[in-house]
């Protein structure tokens, strides 16, 4: 209303483009849930136990692929297990930590786990503290994974710990920077 640029990205704020904000940089969250759980599904036969680690409560990023995790698993045996749309971590590590711990003291079976931000689910060392086999696991992409991934099949050839990630889409936030900087200075992004 004062005629600030403003430009949100990546979770969805609500409000119109050009009324409430200057525009909207964004991505199809759908997209990646439903990716992530047509592998979970193929790789784990149609069945299994799944749990869905988001960020906080109501966020349009989880929200949106919980949908596609669910579309990817109807017709399936698997189970979402937790919280419903997702277990809400505010994508913060020991949150994310404490979410898994319970999880685990819950469940005796955990095939899968997806989270927003994946890293975490490694790091945070839940599934070893446990004696549990780590599940799959799919998020976005982290260093992490791989790393962990080449040393499990280092030390054992036999380990059957599978993960799969997309981008995190860091590209949004200088898309994002761009178009408010050529609004703000009044030029425009083709």
């Amino acid at each position: 209303k004062q005629g600030s640029t403003v430009v949100p990205y990546l979770a969805r704020v609500g409000g119109e483009e050009g009324k409430d904000y200057s525009v909207f940089v964004g991505t199809d969250f759908k997209s990646d849930g439903l990716a992530w759980g047509q592998w979970m599904a193929k790789t784990l036969g149609g069945k299994g136990n799944i749990a869905y680690l988001g960020g906080p409560p109501g966020t349009s990023e989880s929200t949106e692929k919980a949908e596609g995790l669910k579309e990817a698993f109807k017709g399936t045996d698997i189970k979402w297990i937790g919280q419903d749309p997702f277990e809400t971590t505010g994508w913060d590590p020991s949150k994310m930590a404490a979410s898994l711990s319970a999880l685990i003291a819950k469940y005796p079976q955990i095939d899968g786990v997806v989270a927003d931000l994946s890293g975490p689910l490694l790091t945070s060392g839940a599934f070893q503290r446990a004696n549990r086999p780590l599940p799959l696991m799919a998020g976005e992409d982290a260093n992490v994974f791989g790393c962990t991934w080449q040393k499990l099949h280092k030390d054992d050839p036999s380990s059957k710990f599978q993960f799969v990630a997309s981008s995190a889409e860091q590209w949004n936030i200088r898309l994002a920077i761009q178009w408010a900087i050529s609004l703000a200075a009044g030029g425009k992004i083709e």
